[in-house]
């Protein structure tokens, strides 16, 4: 419990800095961009999206407070500059929860590949296959668990994806702060 909680505080402090706001601000762009136009519509309820890679990047570099922010930043803009549907907050809660869930696996800490893998698959099954089922449940979009199997699919489609497009994030991340990318 102490180490989340020191993971939040200086996550919270990062915000003071004014490369964490900056560079959180144009990875949060890149993140409306990447849900703008990456995304590839299956089917009213599944929709596979490459965005969540702007969000790991904020984790990692920023901690889950600026991954969080980040993602209902990101979450409402995306809504503004080209609404898809009705506005619904629990989406926005899912974004911002997806940004925590980077942070706390990759802040400050190595980017190994079991650490990368088991955010991006806790980034999927909490927002994706429980929060946004649970979502499209409430807003009328059908029966909980006729939408899980579309959601696992989700799932198993985009954990590899995702985890090998954060992986390689992390790595060239490693690679810039020592000095050795070419």
């Amino acid at each position: 419990m102490n180490h989340f909680l020191s993971t939040i505080r200086s996550s919270a402090k990062e915000l003071q800095k004014t490369v964490c706001v900056t560079t959180t601000a144009m990875l949060t762009g890149l993140y409306v961009v990447l849900h703008t136009f990456t995304t590839i519509v299956i089917n009213a309820v599944l929709q596979l999206r490459f965005s969540g890679i702007a969000l790991a990047m904020i984790g990692a570099l920023y901690g889950p407070v600026a991954g969080a922010l980040s993602g209902g930043i990101g979450d409402l803009l995306k809504c503004v500059i080209r609404p898809t549907g009705g506005f619904f907050p629990g989406f926005t809660l899912a974004e911002m929860i997806r940004g925590a869930i980077y942070g706390f696996f990759l802040y400050k800490k190595k980017p190994t590949a079991l650490r990368v893998f088991l955010a991006c698959f806790c980034s999927c099954f909490v927002c994706d296959f429980i929060l946004t089922t649970l979502w499209l449940t409430m807003m009328g979009n059908g029966a909980f668990l006729a939408l899980l199997l579309s959601r696992a699919l989700r799932c198993a489609i985009m954990v590899p994806i995702e985890f090998v497009l954060v992986y390689g994030s992390m790595q060239a991340i490693v690679r810039v702060r020592r000095g050795k990318f070419a």
